[in-house]
């Protein structure tokens, strides 16, 4: 019935109805954008982070994908230039062990030689060693100064490559190829939206990717933050949360 017509609902009550449908219709087809747009977010990360766990690094003459330090390491990544590097080191030296009870290792990735800092830093390092050079009449020789597509690995290859207990032990890991990190860390940064020069990744021991973000680690956080490997609380929620 059309309104105005007997027994036919009034021309206020049908657009009503019409307004609560049409609403309806539009939450519904929110949340389901929401619903794909999320499970979609969700196969990225998986999809990164067993990409993560197929780059390798080295151990002596050993290379072992990041997948055999699973259970037993919880890698941090930290990606900057020589200078970044050396300083974050230094500032994890005092957490150190309390970093490795949980588990951490660092795995570091130089993009640059020197940053400016550096840059500065060795300048002035020249420059002293020049006004200390002894000079040709002191009887004393002067020294001369130096100016997150590796291809896919099967489960019992990466049970073959399984780390042993002192390569799980070791403070800091170095990258086997660099080119595929760098690949890695450039997927990362899309997906995780993490801008700038530094950047750190901080992975659980079931490999997937806990927190991340600029600049250096929050190493006393991760101290606040993470239960030793061998707790109860480790063997019970590690790799569920997620900051």
């Amino acid at each position: 019935m059309y309104p105005g017509q007997a027994g036919a609902p009034d021309t206020i009550e049908t657009a009503r109805n019409f307004g609560i449908n049409l609403v309806g219709a539009v939450l519904l087809a929110f949340l389901l954008r929401r619903d794909l747009t999320s499970q979609s977010k969700d196969r990225r990360t998986v999809e990164r982070e067993e990409a993560f766990a197929r780059l390798q690094v080295s151990i002596g003459d050993r290379v072992l994908p990041i997948a055999a330090f699973r259970g037993s390491t919880r890698p941090v990544l930290i990606v900057g230039s020589k200078g970044h590097i050396s300083r974050t080191m230094r500032a994890a030296e005092p957490f150190k062990p309390q970093l490795r009870q949980r588990g951490i290792s660092l795995i570091t990735l130089q993009t640059d030689e020197l940053d400016s800092n550096s840059q500065l830093d060795a300048l002035k390092r020249e420059f002293g060693r020049r006004d200390r050079a002894p000079s040709k009449d002191s009887g004393v020789a002067a020294v001369g100064s130096k100016g997150f597509g590796a291809p896919a690995i099967s489960k019992d290859e990466a049970l073959k490559a399984t780390a042993s207990k002192s390569e799980t032990d070791r403070w800091q890991l170095a990258v086997h190829d660099k080119q595929e990190w760098m690949q890695w860390l450039a997927q990362q940064r899309r997906e995780a939206a993490a801008e700038g020069d530094t950047v750190y990744v901080q992975v659980q021991l079931d490999g997937t990717v806990r927190a991340s973000g600029g600049g250096a680690p929050p190493w006393q956080r991760f101290v606040n933050d993470l239960p030793e490997v061998d707790s109860l609380q480790t063997r019970l929620t590690d790799g569920l949360g997620r900051v």
